[in-house]
């Protein structure tokens, strides 16, 4: 599986949607990539839309390591859904739900 920079290239803005056909989920997160120095020129413009629209900046560093802001309710979302996960009990108690859709949707074909 490639990633989203050897698809795209790094200084990418929009992530195209045709690229992720083959994604189970059909979902795709838009995200805008830029490097620190242009976040440290637009700092309150990139917090204002991770905060206002929910809409996470992935940074690259001079070094090309790269972090993700994210507001703090994602974050928090985050975490809530990996504890969720994480739990043998939790996936025990999801994959019970899904086969009873699954069996649902059988059924009504």
């Amino acid at each position: 599986m490639r990633t989203l920079r050897e698809l795209f290239g790094r200084r990418t803005r929009m992530i195209r949607t045709n690229e992720f056909a083959r994604c189970p989920a059909k979902e795709v997160f838009m995200m805008e990539h830029v490097t620190d120095s242009e976040l440290q020129r637009k700092l309150c413009h990139y917090l204002n839309g991770v905060t206002d629209r929910q809409k996470p900046v992935m940074v690259t560093t001079g070094a090309g390591e790269e972090v993700v802001l994210i507001s703090e309710a994602d974050y928090q979302n985050l975490r809530a859904n990996q504890r969720i996960l994480g739990d043998p009990q939790h996936q025990v108690w999801i994959q019970a739900l899904l086969r009873q859709v699954q069996d649902k949707a059988v059924h009504t074909s």
